[in-house]
Formats: C-alpha cells, structure tokens, sequence
C-alpha cells in the first residue's frame, strides 16, 4: 500500500491499448466525466504504444478530471497493466471500467454509498445490459448472484461478477496477490483468490453499466485454441486449491460443448440460459 493511499475517495481504473476504438473510448470516458458523483481521480494505464485518436480522447479527458496516465513503453496485457495501473491508485476504493462500455450515472454513487455503509464488503458488482449499437437495443442483462453465499456458489464454476461493474478495496486485492497475467481470466483468477480473504462480498441487484458485444465477442469465446486456454485455466485453479476437482470437472464438461458449436449457436445459448431480458 503506497504512503499517499487514502481510506477516503474513489480511483477509477481504466486500461487501455491501441486496438481500443477511439469512439467508444470517447463514450467510456464520458459516461465518468458525467457520473452523479465522479471519481476522485481516473488512472488510466496505457498498455503499450496507443494511435493518435486514442491519445487525442485521453489529452482532452485529462483537463477535466484529475488523471494519472501510466504509460508502458510495450504491450504486455490486461493483467500486468492492471496489476500497474493498480500500484499507481491514490485511494483504497477502486472502480474498475472498460474503454468501450458505458457507465450509466448513478453507478459510482451507488457503489461508493454501498461500500462505505458495508465496511465488511471487499468486492462489489452489478447487474450489466449488453448492447451492440446503442445502449438498450438487445434488451439482455447479465445479472449475477446479490448475496455472498450465492456468490461463493456460483464461482465454483463461473465468474459471478460482471468484472466491468465492479468496485473493491485496494488493500484487499493486494493481499490476493493482486491481478496477474491470465489471458482471458485475469478477473475471474483475481476473485477466486479475493474470496479466500476474510471479509464479504455483494452484486447490487440493478444495471449500472451498459457493455458493448462487438462482433467477434463471440467468436474468441469458441473454438479448440479458447477451450484449451480455458481447461489449462481450470486445471491450474485446481492445482492453487482456489476450485475442487469436482468442480473443474463439472465446469469443464459444462463448457466444451458451448466451445465447439458455431458463433451463432454460441448467441443462442447466451441468449437462452445465460442472460436475463431488461424489463420495458
């Protein structure tokens, strides 16, 4: 825990690299600038050299919040820049964000009320609704368990958190062991180790951050080279103690058939058994 860390206020996390879209950059980065209650500082963490569009978005960005920008002089992904990016964060509350999803006003308000009534909770989420153009056009939610009971049953063999939504305390995630380098599985490998620290967890029950399902979403979710990635992620989990065998073995067998069938029948099951629809 660095010297200047306060107990008190709110660090934003915000990763970024060159294959980013400017735009939806621009989206993200506004959705924090016009939050209820807006973060006490953004961190963004430049992973590797970034094109001049995204650099241009982060420059305007930076005159109207206060914002730390590390900048890594190479890519070396999502878990290592985080793991920097978390280093760098001036206060223990921190809000994770993605550079193409779109928090919606009151999420840093309600995350950071929740915490601070909550002393017990180390790591909150929330429900999130996927889009693909504009907010609201699919009308899908992903709602995660709300109770941490339901919670610790579900990570037995899926990520129940929406890693997007989340808020959590520094010194905690530090204590875990921090993010590492686990393509694909950087959130899920840093839950399973945070639910092994004394202390609770939560999901709020409400959407407060709309995420984008680009189009080849689906497509790095399957095939043979992801479904290898995934069951050395399981087997590795269970070597830490962080899962049983039993259950690697059932969320093993619960994810090959999803991995090998095509992207539009991958959608289906989504749509079908994965997700909820948005109330009207």
């Amino acid at each position: 825990m660095c010297e200047s860390q306060s107990s008190k206020g709110l660090s934003c996390l915000l990763p970024v690299y060159a294959k980013d879209d400017p735009a939806h950059l621009d989206q993200a980065l506004e959705s924090i600038l016009r939050q209820n209650l807006p973060p006490d500082e953004l961190v963004i963490v430049e992973d590797g050299p970034l094109t001049e569009p995204l650099r241009n978005a982060l420059d305007t960005c930076g005159t109207r919040i206060p914002t730390l920008r590390v900048r890594l002089e190479r890519n070396v992904g999502l878990g290592l820049a985080l793991a920097k990016g978390l280093d760098a964060c001036n206060f223990d509350l921190v809000a994770r964000m993605d550079a193409d999803d779109i928090a919606r006003p009151e999420r840093f308000e309600r995350q950071e009320k929740f915490m601070q009534m909550n002393p017990a909770v180390l790591l909150l989420g929330s429900n999130v609704e996927e889009f693909r153009y504009q907010p609201g056009d699919l009308g899908r939610l992903r709602h995660p368990p709300e109770l941490d009971e339901g919670i610790r049953r579900r990570a037995r063999t899926r990520n129940p958190f929406n890693h997007m939504s989340v808020i959590f305390r520094r010194h905690a995630v530090q204590r875990a062991g921090g993010y590492r380098h686990r393509p694909g599985f950087e959130d899920y490998d840093l839950w399973l180790r945070l639910l092994r620290q004394p202390g609770q967890v939560a999901n709020l029950g409400e959407v407060l951050v709309d995420v984008r399902i680009g189009s080849g979403m689906l497509s790095r979710r399957r095939g043979i080279r992801y479904l290898r990635s995934e069951l050395e992620f399981l087997l590795d989990c269970r070597k830490q103690g962080l899962i049983s065998t039993v259950d690697m073995a059932r969320s093993a067998l619960s994810r090959i058939p999803a991995r090998l069938v095509p992207a539009s029948a991958l959608e289906r099951i989504y749509d079908l058994f994965l997700r909820e629809r948005a109330s009207k």
